[in-house]
């Protein structure tokens, strides 16, 4: 009974380390995408040039995507417009399937994200 215990334990060991490096694998996965889409996608829109999303993604994109939602806050520049185009580019990149679209970095990641 004590090994069956000991050995309880230590898959909740394993599985508390998997969920984490899962959860890192995702952040560092969508973080490299999303920098990749701002620069090649956001930019296409009108009125943002490459002095924009320089600043969007110096001041602004922190990793999480939906960080681009506070852009009017921080960019001068972006007025409701502009935001309300971000925000618009961002819901419809969160409703996407984010495996479908290649980067870069993609290579390295040889999982899918669900």
């Amino acid at each position: 009974m004590e090994l069956l215990n000991k050995k309880k334990n230590e898959l909740e060991v394993l599985n508390d380390n998997l969920d984490k490096l899962n959860k890192k694998f995702d952040k560092n996965y969508k973080y490299y995408l999303y920098k990749y889409l701002i620069k090649t996608d956001l930019i296409k829109l009108e009125g943002f040039g490459q002095k924009l999303i320089n600043l969007i993604l110096e001041k602004v994109f922190n990793g999480d995507i939906k960080s681009l939602s506070y852009t009017y806050k921080i960019v001068n520049g972006v007025g409701t417009k502009k935001q309300l185009m971000i925000n618009l580019w961002v819901q419809k990149l969160i409703n996407s399937d984010i495996n479908k679209y290649e980067f870069p970095e993609k290579k390295g990641f040889n999982r899918k994200l669900y």
